[in-house]
């Protein structure tokens, strides 16, 4: 019998994924959510959820002059179909979806900064 959490209720739709990110940003994710009492993921999607909507094509994007150089790998939940969404969006706007996370996670800690 699988473990299932008696905090959070289980969703088909999230699945575990490995992604590169910088450890900075992440920090700092990890802090506002504690700050905020929610799961950090789920700031991570909203920023996610950002970068699909205000950058759909190409002409939109414009990609940061360097990758953060304290990047590393981790493991956290996302909604499937979402990521399956952000992969797409990154291939067309050729970059990284790490990129387009990072970015993401940026628009997060600035909405919130007050």
């Amino acid at each position: 019998m699988p473990y299932e959490s008696k905090i959070r209720t289980f969703n088909p739709d999230r699945v575990t994924k490995n992604t590169t990110i910088s450890t900075s940003l992440l920090n700092d994710i990890k802090t506002l959510a504690h700050a905020m009492n929610m799961p950090f993921n789920s700031l991570i999607e909203a920023g996610i959820q950002h970068v699909l909507v205000t950058y759909k094509n190409p002409k939109s994007f414009t990609k940061p002059p360097q990758k953060p150089i304290d990047r590393k790998q981790m493991g956290t939940t996302f909604s499937d179909i979402q990521y399956a969404e952000l992969k797409d969006r990154a291939k067309k706007l050729n970059t990284n979806t790490n990129t387009l996370i990072e970015i993401g996670m940026k628009y997060i800690l600035n909405k919130y900064k007050s």
